[in-house]
């Protein structure tokens, strides 16, 4: 189904819409309580909202039980159908044509996803302020700034398509912030309203501050709404609002340096290979221990004192080898501030 644009009260410029929305009002809705007739005002004497005691379960079933078990049987007296049943019409149609393959994701997300006009960088694109990247993309803008076009699938962000005026190819490209790949556009876009109303001072969008705003969300929820209800659904043009506000908001992976190792001696893994911990800003330059000279012993502190510097147990015959993975002893990372 395409969705186009037509007149309001014009049921002329959309006869096959119309047609179905008034059989399914005079077959199904019309005999429900709490129709409240094809106009205001038409039911005098009626009160709709009393009288409404279905849920969605019950309006889901009934018109899947309709369209399933009465409407395919029934003469059909639209364009070409000369009183046949939508049934026999289909049967004809297979036999005469044979089945439709369906459309692959990447033709549904070209013709019927969100598009967002974007412009590349080093870093990929934005669509929705949610970074996307990949070396294909990388190798098309030759580290120019180039005008494209960002296929986006709403229910699925782990990868765009993109295509560009001038160029028969479409790129894909796929999410950097990897937070989001199971999150719908939506969600997406509220995980980022809960991290900015979080950190207002901050400018930068962290991965922990987004799985801590997710874990939140999905805390305070409670009960997540019914998928059913149309008022659980918002436009794509008021999701490009809500991303709009969050274009000043830099969104970033978290990004982690460890410990370093002295020249020469990047793969050597023992204790005495001079690996260090990376100096801060405005610390004095490390200084690697030289060959010919053994390293100073010094007696470790009390906080600094691991299972592995203690001495061996009796009974031991030999030493454990400081190259072995299970007596190696790290560094706590931290947070790059870059």
């Amino acid at each position: 189904m395409a969705v186009m644009t037509a007149r309001a009260h014009q049921p002329m410029d959309k006869q096959i819409v119309e047609r179905l929305f008034g059989t399914t009002q005079w077959d199904v809705l019309n005999f429900r309580p709490g129709y409240t007739g094809s106009r205001p005002g038409e039911l005098t004497g009626y009160e709709p909202k009393p009288s409404a005691e279905i849920s969605h379960d019950d309006l889901y079933g009934t018109l899947t039980r309709y369209f399933i078990d009465e409407y395919p049987f029934r003469p059909h007296r639209g364009t070409g159908m000369y009183g046949a049943t939508p049934r026999q019409k289909q049967e004809e149609a297979l036999q005469l044509y044979g089945p439709m393959e369906p459309p692959s994701q990447r033709d549904r997300c070209l013709h019927l996803g969100a598009k967002v006009q974007a412009t590349t960088t080093s870093e990929g694109v934005r669509a929705f302020n949610i970074p996307f990247n990949s070396t294909e993309l990388q190798r098309f803008a030759a580290g120019r700034p180039k005008r494209v076009t960002v296929h986006l699938d709403p229910d699925d962000l782990r990868k765009v398509h993109v295509t560009a005026e001038g160029e028969d190819a479409v790129i894909e490209a796929r999410l950097s912030m990897t937070v989001f790949k199971d999150q719908t556009l939506e969600e997406a876009i509220e995980i980022m309203e809960t991290a900015t109303k979080s950190n207002p001072i901050l400018r930068e969008l962290h991965d922990r501050h987004l799985s801590e705003a997710m874990k939140r969300r999905a805390l305070e929820s409670g009960f997540f709404p019914d998928s059913r209800d149309p008022s659980s659904y918002q436009t794509l043009a008021q999701l490009e609002a809500r991303a709009s506000k969050l274009l000043q908001v830099e969104t970033r992976p978290a990004a982690y340096i460890g410990a370093t190792a002295a020249p020469g001696h990047l793969m050597s893994r023992g204790r005495t290979s001079g690996a260090v911990p990376a100096r801060p800003a405005g610390a004095a330059p490390f200084k690697p221990p030289s060959p010919s000279t053994p390293p100073k012993a010094s007696a470790p502190s009390p906080q600094s004192a691991r299972p592995m510097d203690a001495p061996p147990r009796k009974g031991s015959t030999t030493a454990p080898d400081p190259d072995e993975i299970q007596t190696m002893t790290f560094d706590p990372i931290k947070d790059s501030k870059l």
